[in-house]
């Protein structure tokens, strides 16, 4: 199943905290209501964005979370409407499981999504591009070398 076929095709402008809900305002000028908001941005150690870390504080912990708190095997999702913050390998992951269980996803991302067999350059499985990640003795200088590499998330062709 790929997603195009299941996704709303718009963007989210902004949202409100309703009780227990979000208002979700879109570039098509409709509103809609999710129940949840899925954050998949970044690998590792969850990446909370400054205006969701002020919704956070309103205990909408369950409706507002990261994708590294969420096990699709134990929800229910059945016509709900969900937005899925990210645009990696994870976003398309929970939108898929999410669909089968019968939700509305609508994918939100900072930049058009990207689609690639791998976020990296083939050369970075080998020692074409390793052998100067490997000579360079600066910890935070290898980790910008990985995060250019990467070039934000992206999905695969099937997904």
């Amino acid at each position: 199943m790929q997603l195009q076929n299941t996704v709303y095709p718009a963007r989210v402008l902004s949202l409100t905290p309703l009780q227990r809900k979000f208002q979700l305002y879109l570039s098509t000028g409709e509103t809609l209501t999710a129940r949840r908001v899925v954050l998949a941005v970044g690998a590792g150690k969850p990446i909370i964005p400054d205006w969701a870390k002020q919704l956070s504080s309103l205990h909408l912990r369950h409706q507002l979370c990261h994708s590294s708190q969420i096990d699709l095997r134990k929800l229910s999702l059945r016509g709900e409407i969900i937005l899925i913050v990210g645009g990696g390998l994870t976003s398309g992951h929970l939108a898929l499981g999410a669909t089968k269980l019968g939700a509305t996803v609508i994918l939100m991302a900072r930049r058009d999504f990207q689609e690639k067999l791998f976020d990296a350059d083939p050369g970075w499985l080998g020692p074409k591009y390793l052998k100067g990640f490997w000579a360079e003795t600066n910890w935070y200088q290898r980790f910008q070398l990985l995060q250019t590499a990467r070039n934000g998330g992206s999905m695969t062709p099937s997904v």
